[in-house]
């Protein structure tokens, strides 16, 4: 496990004390549990720094673990205080994270799949001419459903909304396509049947990221403390992408179906930031650029799905084409020849094949 301790303004004689007792708690309390559950890189940062004139001192603490990043600070005028508070934050966050990564969330599959055999359970009830006719309305729109999940599920789990292994893509596509089943009678016709499927589907993980972020305290931390705050630049795309599984990297490969083999090295490169940047982006932010320029959907229809008029959607991608470029030009990228940065996103169309083995799965869900 890699540790940096840093210190601002901070006595140079008493610097050697806390440096010690930091290393000590990091061995002690830190790498026994990391041993245990941590798969990859693991890195342990902390800063002690005292504000001059006010007799406070400040303490944060960081520890980048695969697929989490858990951070905690403390302030006030004793500075043993302070360091024993931090700790222990730290030390309660990582015995979580050990406990989850543990049990895998076992129970959440469970639980998961109970509910999703009550709604299979009740669309079994109906017609069996009802399936089918529902079968044939949505076939050709599951592949561009399960896109929508996969580009949601990516980087909300890189950003650390959601754990790195649930729930599934399949999880929520077939959660998404039970549930349309019992609403399709209710569905508006004011909006199309491929952005009511990704309005179901991106409301699924919003409540599966608002049950994580409650049980990780992640709400109450970031009113007072971002990690942002003291990762350095060079770090912060490292902190939003993930290591494995499902990858901001594979998704601007191409597409979820193959990778583009003839294509440059440096368009690969180039995209490859583009999408990083993206992680960087407000949610509805990415999912209007998502919907809007790889979806190819109507504004009209992206602005029914996630719940705004199409003025804000318009807003939202002028915003958001105004940070990538600030963004891309500080990289050294220029414009391409259309003079939009989205054009950058590139996803090819998915062979027959694909299509076929996602209209197989979708009939034996349904029993057809």
């Amino acid at each position: 496990m890699r540790k940096r301790i840093s210190f601002k303004d901070i006595d140079e004689i008493a610097k050697e004390d806390i440096r010690k007792r930091i290393e000590e708690f990091a061995l002690r309390e830190i790498e026994p549990v990391v041993e245990k559950v941590g798969k990859g890189r693991v890195r342990f940062a902390a800063h002690v720094e005292a504000t001059k004139g006010k007799g406070l001192y400040s303490v944060a603490l960081r520890l980048h673990l695969p697929k989490k990043v858990l951070v905690c600070r403390e302030e006030g005028r004793d500075l043993n205080l302070v360091l024993q508070a931090a700790e222990e934050d730290l030390k309660e966050q990582l015995e979580k994270y050990a406990s989850r990564v543990r049990k895998e969330d076992v129970w959440k599959r469970k639980a998961r799949r109970a509910q999703l055999r009550k709604l299979k359970e009740a669309s079994a009830e109906s017609e069996k001419q009802d399936r089918v006719f529902y079968y044939d309305l949505v076939k050709q729109h599951i592949p561009q459903l399960e896109r929508v999940v996969r580009h949601e599920l990516t980087y909300m789990r890189a950003k650390g909304d959601l754990p790195p292994d649930y729930p599934r893509i399949e999880d929520i596509v077939d959660e998404t396509l039970a549930r349309a089943f019992t609403l399709l009678k209710d569905k508006s016709p004011d909006i199309s049947l491929e952005a009511w499927l990704a309005q179901i589907a991106i409301d699924i993980i919003a409540e599966e990221t608002a049950k994580f972020r409650t049980e990780e305290g992640m709400d109450v931390l970031e009113k007072s403390f971002s990690p942002l705050e003291f990762i350095p630049e060079d770090e912060i795309f490292e902190y939003w992408q993930p290591d494995e599984m499902l990858t901001i990297e594979d998704l601007a490969a191409a597409s979820p179906y193959g990778p583009v083999t003839e294509e440059p090295l440096e368009d690969r490169e180039r995209r490859a930031y583009v999408y990083r940047l993206l992680a960087l982006l407000p949610n509805k932010w990415r999912q209007a650029v998502n919907l809007v320029f790889l979806e190819e959907m109507p504004k009209e229809q992206v602005a029914k799905t996630l719940g705004v008029d199409e003025d804000t959607i318009n807003q939202w991608l002028q915003h958001a084409e105004a940070f990538l470029k600030e963004k891309m030009l500080e990289a050294g990228y220029g414009p391409p020849d259309t003079g939009s940065y989205f054009d950058y996103l590139i996803l090819q169309e998915a062979p027959e094949e694909y299509k076929k083995q996602v209209e197989n799965e979708l009939k034996e869900t349904l029993g057809l």
